[in-house]
């Protein structure tokens, strides 16, 4: 009798399969707000520029979040020496929640643009595995958008109003029963002239 009681468990154990990780989505810290989200932020390659571009989280709207970068802003501060870049970065911070996962990575693709001389383009080349992209904002999730200016000699061209570029994110959380990844978060930025760096 008590042998095979002690078959039986042995039985049962064996037939308890782990799962691939779930609850599984990109958020702007681990938990709370803002859940399907991330945070953009403009860097000059060491320093953030927020009074020209900072989205500190929102929800997506149907996974699209839009958001603005001030090109006045730009030239006001590039006009008073504070700002004189040839290139910037949208740097994107995020965290990947998930719940029994192990290992972490994550996507930056599908780069579109509207741009008037000014070019953009996707560094993916360093792309991070900390589940955690939004302590260090400077590195964030790792890659990043470049947007390189037109122009020369001072004569740096960044792009029109209403000039825009568009990505999109997403976040694999893995264990050793396989992956699960997340929807894509896609973001768009769009160029104003809000006049919001005087």
């Amino acid at each position: 009798m008590s042998f095979m009681g002690t078959v039986g468990v042995v039985a049962q154990a064996g037939q308890e399969v782990a799962t691939a990780p779930t609850n599984v989505s990109v958020a702007t810290s681990s938990s709370g707000n803002y859940n399907n989200s991330v945070e953009t932020a403009l860097w000059d390659g060491s320093s953030s520029w927020s009074p020209i571009h900072e989205q500190a989280g929102g929800v997506a709207s149907n996974s699209v979040i839009v958001t603005e970068l001030d090109i006045t802003a730009m030239d006001i501060e590039a006009a008073n020496g504070s700002f004189n870049a040839n290139s910037l970065q949208i740097r994107i911070a995020a965290y990947l929640r998930a719940t029994g996962a192990t290992s972490f990575s994550w996507s930056l693709h599908s780069l579109t643009d509207d741009l008037n001389g000014a070019t953009a383009s996707l560094i993916t080349g360093n792309m991070s595995t900390s589940q955690d992209g939004v302590t260090n904002a400077s590195v964030g999730i790792g890659g990043y958008v470049k947007i390189d200016a037109g122009g020369g000699r001072g004569q740096q061209t960044w792009g029109d109003e209403n000039d825009w570029i568009q990505f999109k994110v997403r976040g694999t959380a893995t264990n050793s029963a396989g992956n699960t990844t997340t929807n894509d978060i896609t973001i768009k930025i769009v160029w104003t002239l809000n006049d919001s760096g005087d």
